[in-house]
């Protein structure tokens, strides 16, 4: 005979069942019988029972009263322990089982098509969570028959197997102590019990290895050259090597299954176990990985033998990558800055480092050339100061358009130009850095060192202590004189460095007044007093003598001079 696979059967089905057929549905309530209670309560949703539903309708289409099986999810092994006839394959008329982390779920099987089988279930609710139809009964609802796959709308849930259904006036089972078991092959038996009026129109047998699925595994039916009408039974047998093409492989356990038609009917025998003799050799495929192994977890990987064993084995954890250096913070005059390092895979941070702070610009050492100077000031977080664009050396100038840039720390709040030097300026629309600063005399130069505008900036309250940078540049051709000759000025940047501290307050009580200035007094004439050392330089010249007392005295008296 030509070996057939499960595939020619599940095209024969299809072949049958080309539009599939939902059978008559008896509701034909009997409370005495049922022992599972009609209906049930789940988070405030009242449904009929799954099992209430699949006993009756078993019951009211084949006249089989089940027992009771308990939880859904347990129905296959009870079934299987009471003696009834289970299995991996989907039949009209049979019980699908589903178990999960729950309850578990059964439904009575219309019809089967292919891969696809039609129930008739209770238990139901939409994706609301209202009970489907009502009552939770849904008919000739569409499922996945394969063992192993999950049920739709209920994803935790997974197919067990089927219950049989089977006449009790016929019965199939295997003869185990008839069978022939070799390494390589075996002759399997079975048996029909049967009224001796009863046709047996078709014979068949399923077989896999354990470790696999009936879906990979081989069959085998034909039409038997008798009936056995006037006989209680027939024993088929089936040669795996001769009938099924298949050859065994040594030290193996299969599974198996008879098949039979009856009357017109199907049967299916309970499943059975059987191991070829002799030592088998493991031949292993490929390694699959089953999971990826990580930066920082194992993986593992599995192959598999022919014979359906399985070794595993764990795949080490990678380890990081570290990639390029990423730049958190920008270094500035004062301020350190800050990178780190990062995993490419899984962009777990490695490593961090602090980048130097910047040196604060030096006044270039040519004097005589002509500068625009932006000011430096001190001031705490939270406070405002003022900030002066200076000319310097200047040989006469008739335009000057600049570009300041500044600090996000900064926010810049009013510009005034020095109306003083004539000519004509222009506010810029937003204040927002860059901002343009932009002047002309079309008359005549403007000569000589003069503050050209003063910028006024309030400092955030969260801005860390270091200096704010305020930087300028310009293009050749804005800057020129009279003439429309081009001025060429060096730039001199500037900076608000960001303190912790009050300059003057020399005794450290948050405040300036004459007791700073005694205190300042008494540690210049070497008393043993302490004093705030940062604010000690007064006039900011590097030094600490008495030129600070004076102008210290000199700020005090509301002379109009800086202190530092």
């Amino acid at each position: 005979m030509k070996r057939k696979t499960l595939k020619f059967l599940a095209g024969l089905l299809s072949i049958m069942l080309i539009i599939p057929f939902i059978s008559t549905i008896k509701f034909n309530v009997n409370a005495e019988s049922n022992p599972y209670g009609k209906y049930q309560t789940i988070s405030g949703v009242t449904t009929v029972r799954c099992t209430w539903y699949a006993w009756q309708q078993a019951y009211d289409n084949t006249g089989v009263a089940l027992p009771n099986f308990g939880n859904a999810k347990n129905w296959y092994s009870s079934a299987q322990n009471s003696g009834y006839s289970v299995g991996e394959i989907a039949r009209e008329n049979s019980i699908a089982v589903w178990t999960n982390s729950g309850y578990g779920h059964v439904a009575y099987v219309v019809s089967v098509n292919g891969s696809t089988m039609y129930v008739n279930e209770g238990g139901m609710t939409n994706t609301d969570g209202s009970a489907y139809n009502g009552d939770g009964i849904i008919n000739g609802s569409k499922c996945n028959s394969t063992v192993g796959s999950k049920k739709s709308n209920y994803s935790s849930s997974i197919l067990v197997g089927f219950i049989y259904l089977n006449a009790s006036d016929v019965t199939l089972e295997c003869l185990k102590d008839k069978n022939t078991i070799e390494e390589t092959n075996a002759v399997l038996w079975g048996q029909v019990n049967k009224p001796s009026s009863y046709a047996v129109t078709e014979i068949g047998i399923f077989i896999r290895k354990k470790s696999d699925t009936y879906a990979n595994g081989w069959s085998k039916f034909e039409t038997p050259s008798k009936n056995y009408v006037g006989s209680t039974y027939m024993q088929p047998y089936f040669n795996m090597n001769s009938e099924l093409g298949l050859t065994l492989t040594a030290g193996t356990e299969y599974c198996y299954q008879f098949y039979a038609v009856v009357n017109g009917k199907e049967y299916y025998s309970s499943e059975e176990t059987i191991k070829t003799n002799g030592t088998h050799n493991h031949s292993y495929g490929a390694w699959n990985t089953v999971t990826a192994a990580t930066c920082t977890s194992a993986g593992s990987r599995k192959r598999v033998c022919s014979c359906g064993d399985t070794q595993t084995e764990t795949i080490p954890a990678t380890g990081h990558t570290p990639g390029d250096w990423i730049i958190d913070r920008e270094a500035q005059i004062g301020v350190a800055g800050s990178k780190h390092r990062e995993c490419t895979v899984c962009h777990t941070m490695l490593e961090t480092e602090t980048i130097p702070s910047l040196e604060k610009p030096v006044t270039p050492p040519d004097e005589t050339a002509p500068q625009i100077i932006i000011g430096s000031k001190k001031v705490r977080p939270g406070g405002m100061v003022d900030v002066n664009i200076a000319l310097k050396n200047n040989p006469g100038i008739a335009s000057l358009k600049l570009k300041v840039s500044f600090d996000s720390d900064l926010t810049l709040t009013n510009i005034t130009y020095n109306d003083s030097i004539g000519g004509s300026s222009q506010l810029p629309q937003t204040m927002d850095s860059p901002v343009i600063l932009n002047w002309y005399n079309g008359a005549a130069n403007s000569n000589g060192d003069f503050t050209f505008v003063t910028l006024t900036f309030n400092v955030a309250e969260t801005a860390q202590v270091g200096y704010k940078n305020i930087t300028l540049s310009y293009d050749p051709d804005d800057v020129y004189n009279i003439d429309e000759n081009n001025i060429e000025f060096a730039v001199i940047d500037g900076n608000i460095e960001v303190i912790s501290y009050i300059p003057g307050d020399i005794n450290g009580d948050d405040k300036v007044n004459n007791k700073d200035l005694t205190r300042l007094f008494q540690y210049l004439s070497n008393w043993d007093v302490e004093v705030n050392e940062a604010v000690l330089d007064v006039n900011g010249d590097g030094k600490v003598n008495n030129k600070d007392l004076t102008r210290l005295f000199q700020y005090l008296s509301n002379w109009d001079v800086e202190i530092f």
